[in-house]
């Protein structure tokens, strides 16, 4: 999926004297002086106005290739996919008298900087033309997709694909965590009633049931380098790390055993 940016910058113009204004103190001039100097002042402002365009242009170009570059490595180390985002920009101060840069802008963020959130970025001019460096506020918005329940699962249910849906969600609403692929939660149970379209967060799952009460089991024991197996029979149900009670089919005695894996527990000799 490609990524989107939006970029909205907000530059505040300042009134650029006398650009637009008369003050009664000027001088009289003729009439055709006052028409020729007149479309002078016009261009000289139109240029100045042009030049702050092309500045200001440059300033978004290379903070929307700063962010660009800076999110597509977070989601690469975050090993996100499909992500989409769109960026508000806001330059602090004055812009409307900004030279254009000879040169190739840089930016800088603070060190330490979190590229999720919004952010000081300055952007320098290494001609050295005046008004640089510039001071932009970054605020990117990301959005994933992200897995949503389809329909209403209950408490203790077993997820699975069919049940779970993709949605592009925005990042910044999905604090508690979030899944982007169904194989990531497949066989795990809800812990609570869980509604339509809703995300789907660690903290609403468990992880699946490895051993059900009842089910026949491998009980794996050890002493002192001596390793042996036998069969059993469950007698609660087991997650991954869940110490139970199982009953060692042959010599009919219960024990504690550690949930190891599907089917499989642990115990040690006596």
């Amino acid at each position: 999926m490609s990524n989107k940016r939006l970029i909205s910058l907000d530059f505040h113009a300042t009134t650029i004297a006398p650009c637009g204004s008369r003050d009664a103190s000027w001088p009289s001039f003729s009439r055709s002086c006052g028409k020729t100097a007149s479309a002078l002042f016009l261009i000289a402002c139109a240029n100045l106005g042009q030049a702050a365009g092309e500045a200001r242009q440059q300033v978004e170009q290379v903070v929307s290739a700063y962010q660009d570059a800076s999110l597509k490595q977070e989601a690469k180390r975050q090993g996100w996919s499909g992500m989409s985002y769109n960026l508000d920009n806001e330059i602090l101060g004055s812009s409307a008298n900004l030279l254009p840069c000879a040169a190739a802008p840089s930016v800088r963020a603070a060190p330490g900087s979190d590229p999720l959130v919004r952010q000081r970025l300055e952007v320098s001019c290494p001609a050295g033309q005046p008004g640089w460096p510039v001071a932009v506020l970054s605020t990117p918005r990301v959005a994933l997709p992200m897995l949503v329940a389809k329909e209403v699962l209950a408490r203790g249910q077993t997820l699975g694909a069919t049940q779970l849906k993709l949605e592009m969600q925005e990042l910044g609403k999905a604090r508690q965590g979030f899944y982007q692929a169904p194989a990531m939660v497949d066989g795990m149970t809800a812990k609570r009633r869980i509604r339509a379209n809703q995300l789907i967060t660690p903290a609403l799952l468990a992880s699946p049931l490895l051993v059900k009460r009842g089910q026949r089991v491998t009980i794996q024991a050890s002493h002192e380098g001596i390793v042996a197996a036998t069969q059993g029979e469950a007698q609660a149900n087991g997650r991954q790390g869940d110490l139970i009670r199982v009953k060692n089919l042959s010599s009919q005695k219960s024990l504690d055993a550690k949930v190891l894996g599907d089917g499989v527990v642990s115990s040690t000799f006596d």
